[in-house]
């Protein structure tokens, strides 16, 4: 069995296939500007639709975490005046008492006093009694004090929420004007092709574009080590993969398309824009970028020759390079690269040749969307 990687072997493979994935990425953008402007266009709004649904994601974390903040802090201040508000009743009940004993002064208690053991003993139980209002006063103070940092903290936290809520709706407001720019272009897009009969021809370009960067990945992959042991293989996982998403079926594994001359080498799973898409397993981000005929596209590599892609998302939550694990949220659904309706475009693959998600996930999605 081959040793384990250092730390710094790992890191250094983990940074020759992210500049080797970026290699990828520039070669595909520079391929998109020469087949077609439109597609270009396409590209470039959907990655700023995509960077948009990202931001707004992070955004509402942060508000989540700031409420979740400004509740702990709005109950801390709770907690403060109610023990403030007992260190005042106890103040003002010492204050009563001292009153009463100040209205005999020292002097007076040593001129009627006969026994100066007894007097001795009621000015130590003054000074006492001087000493306990003093740290109530203290206490009274520090807590007072307190307070007002807590309530300084409530300020900063409303102001912060404020910030973020205009924030989210410039964000919302970019995103408005990005998808209307987007709709645009693809009923050009639509156009074009209807104009010109094309559909199958660009289909069978879109499927050769995604064949050149599975062997080129592959290729790469090949040459970087392991980075990490996977405790089960992935060919040991067939027939109990979890779904990605849940929804209707919209087209099956080795389904006919663009009038039968085509064959769907995935499934295309309907389900509601921004639904969760989860891995199906445990696995290392390869590709995460948009590619035209799939749009914002994710593929990960599960070792042993076997990778899962997921697209046609609205938008990607991991990069090249990270780790994931069945579960893990990595993207959302939409309709990107063209989707009539937003759907998630899922494909499992073995050294490049696709194989049948039904036949490697448990059940089905869902019952066939009708």
């Amino acid at each position: 069995m081959r040793p384990a990687p250092s730390a710094a072997q790992a890191q250094a493979g983990l940074q020759r296939l992210r500049e080797r994935i970026g290699r990828i990425q520039q070669q595909l953008r520079q391929a998109r500007r020469r087949e077609s402007r439109l597609a270009d266009e396409l590209s470039q709004a959907e990655q700023a639709m995509g960077r948009l649904r990202e931001a707004l994601r992070r955004l509402d974390r942060q508000r989540r975490l700031g409420q979740q903040a400004l509740a702990q802090l709005r109950r801390r201040a709770e907690r403060l005046q109610s023990r403030l508000d007992g260190q005042r009743r106890q103040l003002a009940r010492a204050l009563r008492s001292a009153y009463l004993f100040g209205r005999q002064p020292a002097l007076r208690l040593l001129l009627n006093e006969d026994d100066p053991g007894h007097f001795g003993r009621i000015l130590t139980y003054y000074r006492y009694l001087g000493e306990a209002e003093a740290r109530r006063i203290a206490r009274t103070r520090a807590l007072l004090d307190e307070l007002a940092r807590v309530r300084a903290d409530i300020r900063q936290q409303v102001a912060a929420a404020a910030r973020l809520r205009v924030e989210k709706a410039d964000r919302l407001q970019a995103l408005a004007k990005e998808q209307v720019r987007r709709d645009r272009l693809l009923a050009r897009i639509r156009t074009d092709i209807a104009r010109r009969g094309s559909e199958l021809k660009r289909l069978q370009a879109d499927r050769a574009r995604l064949q050149r960067l599975l062997r080129d990945l592959r290729r790469y992959l090949a040459e970087i080590p392991q980075l990490e042991a996977v405790e089960r293989p992935f060919r040991s996982l067939k027939a109990h993969l979890p779904w990605p998403v849940q929804g209707g079926l919209l087209a099956r594994f080795g389904q006919g398309r663009a009038q039968g001359r085509l064959r769907w080498n995935g499934v295309l799973i309907a389900a509601k824009r921004g639904t969760p898409v989860r891995a199906v397993a445990h696995g290392r981000v390869v590709f995460a970028d948009w590619l035209r005929g799939f749009g914002l596209l994710m593929i990960i590599d599960h070792g042993d020759g076997y990778m899962s892609l997921y697209g046609h998302n609205d938008a990607l939550y991991r990069a090249v390079g990270d780790w994931v694990e069945a579960g893990d949220e990595i993207a959302v659904v939409g309709d990107s690269g063209g989707l009539a309706r937003p759907a998630l475009y899922f494909e499992l693959r073995y050294r490049g040749a696709p194989l049948n998600p039904l036949r490697w996930c448990a059940g089905s999605p869902r019952r066939r969307a009708g």
